[in-house]
């Protein structure tokens, strides 16, 4: 049975409504965040998660993850001058998986009862995500979409 995504997104116990928002925040804290990067830096940095007073940012290398843990200090000053940031406390710097945050599109998507497994990148890609967040049924949901790609 093939659900257009719209239907599924009406559906309050998928779950998907809580993932598309939760990930509409981070593509913005993201582009924040890049803002206040210098430019050798920004290819180099994700948002690995953010719960309101920490932000966790991902770099791809130990050497990348150096050089953003010592503009750490410049970096939180800059985004609690943002309002809806003000409350950052604190900048954590892991090194890790690392891929280009995916763009959210308008495209209308069709999910199937029996989805093929997401592509390794993709997968990591939720794997990450569950590992920072804190939403118990949120991470779940994460695990779940990294496994079979539907939740």
């Amino acid at each position: 049975m093939n659900k257009k995504i719209q239907d599924v997104l009406q559906e309050k116990s998928s779950g998907l409504e809580m993932i598309l928002a939760k990930a509409g925040s981070l593509q913005k804290l993201q582009s924040q965040v890049l803002k206040t990067l210098p430019e050798d830096l920004r290819a180099h940095v994700v948002v690995g998660g953010y719960s309101g007073q920490s932000l966790v940012l991902i770099t791809d290398t130990p050497t990348w993850a150096t050089k953003c843990r010592f503009l750490a200090p410049s970096i939180l000053n800059d985004l609690k001058k943002v309002e809806w940031l003000s409350t950052l406390a604190e900048i954590k710097v892991k090194t890790g998986f690392m891929e280009k945050p995916v763009e959210l599109t308008e495209e209308k998507t069709v999910i199937q009862k029996n989805a093929t497994p997401p592509p390794e990148s993709v997968r990591r890609q939720f794997e990450q995500m569950a590992a920072h967040e804190e939403n118990p049924t949120l991470k779940k949901i994460l695990l779940k979409l990294s496994q079979k790609g539907s939740p």
